[in-house]
């Protein structure tokens, strides 16, 4: 390669040589001109003298892409787990809820405490002693009476308690027959869609029975018997006519 650089320049009148020392010089009039010769990568020869290797900066945006993109990956598993683990929440607070019942307008007594009173409850209007775990009051004190939280043992426990709870209805007490009311330990969103479904059982009760009227009505208005005036109540009738007319003229 370097005869045939040499042939042209001395053909084209050039002075000058070519020297290949680590890559190639020209030398062109008095100039010399290095061009960069085939070097091994720095990283080849920083390996292969034992010196640790920087990386490439573009290499460290893809690492980090790459780490990104891992943990990306990995979200979902760690979405599922939190998902799992609310429900096993939820799941947790339904099954204490089933096991208590919230009492309302129940009064605190002076001489006992609301466990012993809840139980004496019980006794004397529904004939039944529960097994009472834990009773606490609800919300702030206000001057009111708050609503009384009470644990039973088990959710038998809970439908034997709601199946009773109407007959205070029927207690010779006007406080507990007016005041008393023994209910489910529902949440919010619970209460709400109780109470929904109260209002459609008491809309559809009221057309009910507005059906049923309307139903009677006509049913005794098609069955009632025409009334027929007879020959002698006609004939009274216009003998009637006649003497109030012969009166006028």
């Amino acid at each position: 390669m370097s005869e045939k650089l040499n042939f042209v320049l001395s053909f084209l009148n050039v002075p000058g040589g070519l020297a290949l020392q680590n890559g190639v010089s020209c030398t062109v009039g008095g100039t010399t001109d290095t061009v960069s010769s085939l070097k091994p990568p720095t990283s080849s020869l920083a390996e292969s003298q034992g010196a640790p290797v920087q990386p490439h900066p573009a290499q460290s945006t893809s690492g980090a892409v790459d780490a990104q993109a891992g943990h990306a990956r990995r979200q979902p598993s760690s979405f599922r787990e939190i998902v799992a683990a609310a429900i096993s929440a939820e799941h947790r607070t339904r099954e204490r809820r089933a096991k208590s019942v919230i009492v309302t307008g129940l009064m605190p007594s002076a001489n006992t405490n609301d466990k012993l009173n809840f139980k004496r409850l019980c006794m004397m209007e529904l004939g039944i002693e529960p097994q009472v775990t834990f009773t606490r009051r609800l919300g702030e004190d206000r001057g009111c009476v708050r609503p009384l939280l009470v644990g039973l043992q088990s959710e038998h426990d809970v439908s034997g308690l709601l199946s009773r709870a109407k007959t205070l209805r029927q207690s010779s007490t006007e406080d507990v027959r007016k005041n008393v009311f023994i209910n489910r330990n529902l949440s919010k969103e619970e209460a709400r869609l109780a109470y929904e479904a109260r209002c459609r059982r008491r809309h559809h009760q009221q057309q009910n029975c507005h059906d049923l009227q309307q139903s009677v009505d006509v049913s005794l208005s098609a069955g009632a018997t025409v009334f027929v005036p007879t020959a002698t109540a006609i004939t009274a009738s216009a003998v009637h006519d006649t003497d109030t007319a012969g009166r006028h003229l």
